[in-house]
């Protein structure tokens, strides 16, 4: 280690912190080793449990679905027949579409 002119080695001389690389502990600065949770997370037992709708959504979005165009019937997939729609309403002239 370094030693200074008196001979005795990293003797602390009245600073706040000893040589850590200018890091100081305190409020709002917590330890480096311990800073980004590195300690397990408590599990939560009794919490209410997150239901996946996805593939319900999913499973209707692959049906094809019934719509009128110039007065006839036909089965359109449901992504076409959002998009009929919305050029139905720009062509309205409907600022919001």
């Amino acid at each position: 280690m370094s030693e200074n002119e008196d001979g005795n080695e990293n003797e602390h001389h009245g600073e706040d912190e000893p040589d850590r690389g200018g890091y100081q502990v305190g409020y709002g600065k917590p330890p480096v080793a311990t800073r980004f949770g590195t300690r397990p997370q408590p599990e939560r037992p009794n919490r209410r449990v997150a239901k996946h709708h996805s593939p319900d959504v999913a499973a209707l979005l692959e049906r094809p679905i019934e719509a009128s165009i110039g007065g006839k019937k036909i089965k359109l997939h449901p992504h076409e027949a959002v998009l009929h729609g919305l050029f139905k309403r720009v062509v309205a002239g409907e600022t919001r579409a």
